[in-house]
């Protein structure tokens, strides 16, 4: 079986939501959690484009984006 260049892309991005996830559940700073959130989050977006659901990709993302943009002056 060959690997594509998308299949590497959408590997790469599922170990970086990951490693997000790992960073959110041992972390202790909440400053540390909050981006390993956006970084899963992100990645999950990543993900949905490589696999061909635009519309959910870009939801996902400039959801969240504004949801910590928000987020940013309460913490």
């Amino acid at each position: 079986m060959q690997m594509t260049l998308g299949d590497i892309f959408l590997l790469a991005f599922s170990l970086v939501a990951c490693g997000g996830a790992l960073v959110m559940l041992f972390a202790k700073n909440p400053l540390t959690v909050a981006l390993g959130l956006l970084s899963v989050l992100i990645a999950t977006g990543c993900c949905y484009g490589l696999m061909g659901e635009h519309m959910v990709s870009t939801l996902q993302i400039v959801v969240y984006a504004v949801d910590y943009r928000d987020w940013e002056t309460t913490l």
